[in-house]
């Protein structure tokens, strides 16, 4: 027999009764910037992922006055256009090519890519000129690091500069005569609180980092297990779940990871204060994630196009709305 679970979804949801999802700003500095829709019928925003304000056809021009980030860390731009200003999503937004005021750090050497593929943007997080695949490598000319540090390489693609984010590359330095030895640098401390448990990975992977947000060393697959000795919170306030790694301590993002602690004390169930409704949602974005909980374990998705029956609401402590769905 079939088990059906009570899950709750959240994100770019399509229901009669709407309450957006408020996200934390991103500045990106005060100056405007133009841009072009490149996409048709892109939908214009009061928030990111909020209540749509209007349609904007395929090569609108928008006045481009600010930018956040989602929780996903997708880019979201605020807008004027056609006498009204809200937000639409960065990636369906070409922005006019304007003088790079990016600093940057020259540097000689070459990128291959490591993973099935990564993007080459107009800048850091900019508009998408294209992608290199699977083992396919660049020459770099620079670097620079964006607000989070990351850092992105200066490459030509198709004649026009372009940038590739460290992740998913490999980095090889142009030769150059061997340097003075220098003092071995110490590693970072990273406060750490011990804990008995084990992880499962319920996405397709989940990367296992030297530190947290440090360098790649592998990745679990879906469906493995690793044990969990310690944890740590990052600047963001994310967790990272410290495990064995081919025989080296590791870190593992909670995104993307259950957890589950060793013996716990049975916890009593939290209280969802729920209210009925009866209605049917439709997923409008690739995908949204069906939890256990508001911001619970994850139990799966529904993608772009699916439809679920819904029998009751709830709000977050942040006062964003849940729908409950059978799943």
């Amino acid at each position: 027999m079939k088990k059906w679970i009570s899950g709750l979804l959240s994100l770019a949801l399509v229901l009669t009764l709407f309450t957006p999802i408020m996200l934390p700003a991103f500045a990106e500095g005060g100056s405007t910037q133009s841009g072009t829709v490149n996409y048709s019928a892109v939908y214009l925003r009061q928030s990111p992922w909020g209540n749509i304000i209007d349609l904007i056809d395929k090569g609108t021009k928008v006045e481009i006055v600010g930018s956040q980030k989602d929780s996903d860390g997708n880019i979201w731009y605020e807008v004027n256009v056609n006498s009204k200003r809200g937000y639409m999503y960065g990636q369906y937004i070409d922005l006019d090519k304007t003088q790079s005021t990016i600093k940057e750090e020259a540097l000689k050497g070459s990128v291959k890519v490591t993973w099935d593929f990564a993007r080459v943007r107009q800048t850091p997080w900019g508009s998408v000129l294209g992608q290199l695949n699977r083992g396919e490598t660049a020459e770099v000319s620079a670097k620079t690091k964006d607000s989070d540090g990351a850092t992105w390489y200066k490459i030509t693609f198709d004649g026009k500069d372009g940038y590739l984010h460290e992740e998913n590359l490999s980095f090889t330095p142009a030769s150059t005569p061997a340097p003075a030895p220098t003092p071995k640098p110490v590693a970072p401390s990273i406060k750490e609180e011990a804990i008995k448990g084990s992880l499962k990975v319920t996405w397709d992977f989940a990367r296992v980092r030297q530190t947290p947000w440090g360098t790649i060393l592998g990745q679990l697959n879906y469906g493995q297990s690793a044990q969990v000795s310690a944890k740590t919170i990052d600047s963001d306030g994310a967790t990272w779940y410290k495990i064995k790694f081919d025989g080296k301590d590791g870190y593992v993002h909670q995104d993307n990871v259950a957890f589950t602690i060793e013996a716990p004390p049975t916890p009593e169930k939290p209280v969802v204060k729920e209210e009925a409704i009866k209605g049917t949602l439709k997923v409008t974005w690739d995908f949204a994630r069906v939890r256990q909980t508001p911001w619970g374990t994850i139990l799966g998705q529904l993608n772009r196009g699916q439809t679920a029956e819904v029998t009751a609401k709830t709000k977050d402590s942040d006062g964003a709305t849940w729908y409950k769905v059978k799943y």
